[in-house]
């Protein structure tokens, strides 16, 4: 099912937490807009005087398992710092990217290899169980708290100083009842956040432990490829970046500087494959990785269920992203359907690509190693979620509108 608006927060609640005087002039305005151009509207206002706080519901809640997975629970993350950087743009596209503060070091890592703005959405998750109290921010977590934003200052401050990327990041948190209730990352809530930061007109969703090649750095510089890129998207054309997982994190680095024809050799000797190629083939299939090796065109495909390549999109047109789904795995997918059904022409570039970076374990608060990839879609007979400490599991995206029982023993979806 497509929504219309799969907005990160409904647009009243947008209004009527914003505590500023313009309420009566912004219903106005609301009444004589389509509810997604206002959305942009209120969300670049909001960016612009720095009024994030607005968007807190001013209550303390936690989120909890059950009352995501059976009641819909609205999501819970709160907006807490915004490091907004003071460096000159130095191209039209904002790689718009989202992680969790255990995630610091691939976000640096990503900066390093991109020398345009990037805008994060971090996410500190906060676990505070009942015994540590029900009605405010424990002292231990609002410690927590404050070193994590400190932490990301210095960062911050860091890369202000450094001739990379022109970095600004929304720092948020979430507070969870349970170990079990933090599986419940918002991924798609913290993308729609981070793009309130974009001041281009084009902009790709990026996750975190992806490299952009020195190609796709190198061109988004140039002004005339980025006029061509903005007149291409204004009339609802996607552009997809094609995404390599190597086999090594050292291959890694070493591909993103390297030619399209030793890629190419790369490719066939298999020491790099296309993304999820195993895993999740027909998420990326589409784009046609043989034959993107040996054109030197841009290239037409048709979508098909299950895409959700990494794309360059035009920041006025691109749907938000649904943020019903929570966890990691497949969660563009809504994303591209939409775009689909709206009639966008997706197209392949031929000289830009990215990277995968082989993911680490998470570390939780007191050094618990812990897996937050829950599954995906639908799903029957898996076990009870459970947390490993020894590698990746299947990845899972909830979608709260979809209806689901659940016991001890398995998951069901009617």
């Amino acid at each position: 099912m497509i929504r219309k608006n799969s907005f990160p927060l409904s647009l009243p609640h947008i209004v009527d937490q914003c505590r500023c005087s313009n309420k009566s002039c912004m219903h106005k305005i609301s009444h004589k807009m389509h509810p997604f151009h206002f959305y942009i509207l209120v969300a670049h206002v909001l960016a612009a005087v720095g009024q994030f706080e607005c968007l807190n519901s001013g209550n303390f809640s936690r989120t909890t398992w059950n009352g995501y997975v059976h009641e819909s629970e609205r999501s819970n993350v709160s907006f807490d710092t915004c490091f907004q950087s003071r460096k000159p743009q130095r191209n039209n596209l904002t790689i718009v990217t989202q992680l969790s503060s255990d995630r610091l070091e691939a976000l640096k890592r990503q900066c390093k290899h991109y020398l345009g703005p990037i805008a994060a959405a971090i996410l500190v998750p906060l676990v505070q169980p009942d015994r540590e109290g029900t009605s405010e921010l424990s002292a231990r977590k609002l410690s927590l708290l404050n070193s994590e934003r400190s932490t990301v200052g210095s960062i911050f401050s860091r890369f202000e100083e450094l001739q990379f990327c022109q970095l600004s990041i929304l720092l948020c948190y979430e507070v969870y009842d349970s170990r079990r209730a933090s599986i419940l990352y918002p991924v798609n809530a913290l993308r729609n956040y981070a793009r309130f930061l974009v001041r281009t007109s084009l902009l790709m969703y990026l996750d975190v432990d992806f490299l952009p090649s020195q190609s796709l750095s190198e061109r988004a510089l140039d002004s005339s490829f980025n006029s061509m890129m903005t007149a291409g998207t204004c009339h609802h054309i996607a552009y997809i970046v094609p995404a390599f997982q190597p086999s090594t994190n050292e291959l890694t680095k070493v591909s993103t500087t390297c030619t399209k024809q030793f890629l190419k050799e790369l490719f066939e000797a298999g020491k790099i494959k296309q993304f999820k190629n195993e895993s999740y083939p027909v998420g990326h299939g589409s784009t046609l990785f043989n034959h993107w090796f040996t054109t030197d065109s841009v290239y037409s495909i048709s979508w098909t269920h299950g895409f959700e390549p990494y794309v360059i999109t035009h920041l006025d047109h691109v749907p938000w992203l649904n943020s019903g789904f929570r966890g990691f795995g497949r969660n563009k997918v809504s994303m591209l359907l939409e775009m689909h059904y709206r009639g966008f022409q997706f197209k392949v570039r031929c000289a830009l690509f990215i990277l995968h970076a082989l993911s680490g374990i998470i570390m939780h608060e007191g050094g618990t190693k812990t897996n937050l990839a829950l599954t995906v879609f639908g799903w029957v007979g898996i076990s009870d979620v459970k947390v490993s400490s020894k590698g990746l599991g299947p990845k899972v995206s909830l979608n709260k509108q979809e209806s689901i029982e659940t016991n001890s023993s398995h998951w069901r979806r009617e």
